[in-house]
Formats: C-alpha cells, structure tokens, sequence
C-alpha cells in the first residue's frame, strides 16, 4: 500500500496522515467497546482481565491521539471505517496484544466444533480485507456517495 510504504519512508502528505488518524480515532472508540464486550463474555477471569487491560489501552491511545492529531469537533466516519468498525461489533474479533489475543482465541478454538471454527476463520478473513481497506482508504478517501 502507497500508505504503509509513504508513511514508512516519511514522505507522506500530512493531510493524508491527519485523515487516517482522524478515521482511526474513530475506530478505536468502537474497537474498545467491543474489547469491554468481549472481556463481560468470558468465565475465565484473567481472559477477562486480559480484555479489559487491551479495552483500556485502546482508550488511552484514543486520548495520546486526539491530543496530538484530532482538531476539535466531531468527525464522520468514513464509510469504510462504520463498516469495520461494525464488523467487529456483530462478530467481536479482535487483534490487539496479539500473542496474548491469540492464545485465548486457540483455547476457545478447541473447545469448539468445526463449523464454529470455520466462522472463526471466516470472520478474521473479513476483517484482515477491512483493515487493508482502513488503511488503503487513507490514502484514497471515499466518502459517503449519498
């Protein structure tokens, strides 16, 4: 992605940075909501500590962020950002602290029958598309057509 390989060697334009960041403000608001959803799920007490601490961490980082980068002022999420951000709601996936994230999710994996696994699979699939599509609508925004 022009993106990743901008950002990476510092030539970005720093509009297209203000807006990815203003987007991923956006979704870490939601991101940690549904981490908080996950961790109220759980039996496991430290799984559920465990979600609470990423659930946490993603407030903290909504706050560094708008702090440094988000001018005032409420801002829309773009159309790809509701989208994944809604994803994540219905189907609760996560990827933050991910050795951590992975380990709980193996060991819900193998309590559980194939076709739960499969839909497992299924729902990483879709959201490792949207996060490529996050990223990539930075750089090429597209707002809402209507």
């Amino acid at each position: 992605l022009p993106f990743i390989t901008e950002l990476a060697d510092g030539t970005l334009d720093p509009a297209i940075f203000r807006r990815y960041i203003e987007q991923d403000n956006l979704y870490i608001t939601e991101y940690s909501r549904v981490l908080a959803h996950i961790a109220s799920r759980f039996e496991d007490i430290d799984d559920m500590d465990a979600f609470l601490k990423f659930a946490g961490d993603g407030v903290l980082m909504e706050k560094a962020l708008h702090s440094m980068y988000v001018s005032e002022g409420t801002r829309e999420m773009s159309p790809v950002c509701l989208f994944y951000t809604s994803l994540l709601k219905s189907q609760a996936m996560f990827d933050e602290s991910t050795e951590k994230a992975i380990a709980i999710c193996d060991k819900l994996a193998e309590r559980s029958d194939e076709a739960t696994r499969a839909r497992m699979t299924d729902i990483y699939v879709k959201a490792s598309r949207l996060e490529w599509l996050f990223w990539e609508s930075a750089y090429s925004p597209r707002p809402w057509p209507v």
